[in-house]
């Protein structure tokens, strides 16, 4: 089977959970930074609604509260993917985590477990 032929859940690597949550962001190459709401999250990375294209590969660090009582997570990521919202002038961005920090991995892993649909 080609690549391009697979389902979008035969081609996750992780499984993925809403998350409508803030996250705030950097780019650290402009030390831009900002929040947004998310869409969802796995521990390969989170969607994100965005104000503007953001050219994929561009590395972007983003923070997630997963859980009120607990701190928050911060994370070294790239943008994967770029979409225009359909009747719309946002965007959907990708970004994937790049760092593998396992105090990191393992919260979000939690917090994917947690909120899985039985």
């Amino acid at each position: 089977m080609f690549s391009e032929d697979k389902t979008d859940s035969e081609r996750r690597k992780f499984p993925r959970v809403d998350f409508r949550e803030p996250v705030k962001f950097q780019f650290p190459a402009s030390s831009q930074s900002g929040g947004c709401l998310g869409r969802d999250l796995s521990e390969g990375g989170v969607r994100i609604n965005f104000e503007y294209f953001i050219k994929p590969n561009t590395a972007m660090n983003v923070e997630l509260r997963l859980d009120p009582t607990e701190g928050v997570v911060t994370l070294e990521g790239r943008v994967a993917w770029a979409r225009q919202i359909p009747s719309s002038d946002r965007y959907q961005l990708g970004i994937e985590f790049l760092e593998k920090n396992e105090n990191n991995q393992q919260s979000i892993r939690k917090y994917v477990i947690s909120n899985q649909l039985t």
